[in-house]
């Protein structure tokens, strides 16, 4: 099992870079950063889904 760095789960850092790319006239870019952040939450939230519908069988 290997261990990646998750960075993208600091949304912060996200909203931050979006937010510094629009103040110096990237919008253009901030608009693709926040477009990313949107897909993963989205995927996150299906896989969740997923999870909360699976129920593992009992064993007897």
């Amino acid at each position: 099992y290997k261990l990646t760095p998750r960075f993208g789960d600091l949304t912060f850092l996200r909203t931050a870079a979006s937010i510094t790319l629009d103040a110096l006239g990237l919008s253009t870019i901030a608009r693709h950063i926040e477009q990313a952040g949107v897909a993963q939450a989205v995927d996150r939230l299906g896989l969740d889904g997923m999870l909360a519908l699976w129920h593992p069988a009992g064993t007897n």
